[in-house]
């Protein structure tokens, strides 16, 4: 309990980081504003919370009395986005023993440490799927008062299915018979004041019940997503006008089903965007750290976290190879990029949402396995990997990811050129949210 009341009291200590602040100008630095070519010996100019002005050196004034930041020799983007988070997990190997223990401890010491690491890592906004609803939404009140430093806090509703967790939002998740019960129970969320709603498996449910969970949904102006167990669930995903998918599905095959595809080219056909997230992480690292799990001994994944949830977290994956995999692992991390692939040319525009929080996962690594797999996956630049993190993810959730002016001053520089080099993502040096310097 000790280290957990010094834990809370370095949370109250971060406050005094969101005070007002003069003008910055981060100057020097290769400039990527994730919408065209990269400025050399660029300048972004922070005015309060938003940008005042980006552009080169030799063109671009910064106000007098600014407070200069050198980003010599590094790049600076904007910040980071993770559409899919359980910040309250830890990415625990063992959920079942863990559950119980961090539900309590989520809303006042688990989630805004986790947040914190993600800062520190450049995720400026994190959409919360999965995570008990009022304990989100608690959270998302502190942030947005300035009580804790976090990012832009984006809470889903628990996730809607129709079978499989009987005990209500316990796990994030709600289990319902009849889509009267589903219905009422996002009126409910609705009044809580959730973001955005999440389907479990499409497939499981009659088209005119998903096309009745959406007309609800988009008359409050809330997006739904689909968060995919099979591929059979793209087409009525899609045909119901859901907004995105989460995740491959449990396939093993290579190929989409044809009515899969067909359904991402026409919507894309009628202009209108499919917002995908593959979720390679958990198992991209299940590859790697199977063969070498050193990144878990990371300092970053148990930094400030109170000694007996970091001592319960380490031992939790110690030795690695006794971790059950993901389901059908060794089938889908073989097919995983080709369906990657396959999916971008239909049309479907990828983003990022890392599952951080799976057993293994831990939220310090998450989001930058989720882009290193993009790359080395399913093939995508270091460019098209950081603009699926940055500027998409961002759009997916009705945010300018762009820098420009009069945008959210969301920003991070990175040592080194990471827009050739996706590695050098684990160098982030500094982070901005909200106009506030965080590292």
């Amino acid at each position: 309990m000790r280290g957990i009341a010094l834990f809370l009291s370095g949370c109250l200590c971060w406050s005094a980081a969101f005070a007002a602040a003069p003008p910055m100008a981060l100057v020097g630095g290769t400039v990527w504003t994730g919408d065209g070519a990269a400025i050399l010996n660029g300048v972004v100019v922070i005015e309060g919370d938003t940008i005042l002005a980006v552009g080169p050196m030799a063109s671009t004034p910064v106000p007098e009395g600014a407070q200069i930041i050198s980003t010599e020799g590094m790049t600076v983007l904007p910040g980071l986005v993770d559409l899919a988070v359980q910040s309250w997990r830890l990415g625990h190997g063992n959920p079942a023993k863990a559950d119980p223990i961090l539900r309590p401890l989520a809303a006042r010491v688990v989630m805004p440490w986790t947040l914190g690491v993600q800062l520190a890592a450049g995720v400026t906004t994190v959409r919360e799927v999965g995570s008990p609803a009022a304990t989100a939404l608690e959270l998302r009140r502190r942030v947005a008062e300035k009580r804790v430093p976090g990012p832009r806090l984006v809470v889903a509703a628990p996730v809607l299915e129709r079978q499989g967790y009987p005990e209500p939002d316990a796990t994030g998740r709600r289990t319902v018979q009849s889509v009267a019960a589903a219905t009422a129970a996002m009126r409910q969320w609705l009044d809580d004041g959730v973001d955005a709603f999440v389907v479990a498996a499409p497939e499981e449910w009659a088209p005119e019940e998903l096309q009745a969970l959406v007309v609800l949904a988009h008359a409050a102006g809330r997006p739904v997503w689909a968060e995919l167990r099979w591929g059979s669930g793209v087409a009525p995903a899609l045909a119901a006008g859901m907004d995105g998918l989460l995740g491959l599905g449990l396939d093993t095959a290579p190929d989409w089903p044809p009515e899969a595809l067909a359904a991402v080219q026409a919507r894309t056909a009628a202009g209108q965007t499919v917002w995908w997230a593959p979720q390679l992480a958990p198992l991209a690292t299940w590859q790697r750290w199977s063969v070498d799990a050193e990144p878990l001994d990371s300092p970053a994944v148990f930094q400030a976290l109170p000694t007996l949830l970091a001592q319960d977290l380490r031992a939790s994956w110690t030795p690695y190879s006794l971790l059950a995999p993901p389901p059908y692992a060794q089938l889908r991390s073989q097919s995983a990029g080709a369906r990657v692939r396959a999916l971008r040319a239909a049309g479907a525009r990828v983003v990022t949402g890392s599952a951080a929080g799976q057993p293994a996962l831990p939220p310090a690594l998450a989001l930058h396995e989720e882009i290193f797999a993009l790359v080395s996956e399913a093939g995508l630049t270091s460019a098209e990997a950081l603009r699926a993190a940055t500027v998409d993810a961002a759009a997916a959730v009705g945010r300018q990811g762009v820098l420009v002016p009069g945008a959210a001053a969301d920003i991070i520089a990175v040592r080194g050129p990471v827009l050739e080099d996706i590695g050098l993502l684990r160098e982030v040096a500094l982070v901005f949210a909200a106009g506030r310097r965080m590292k």
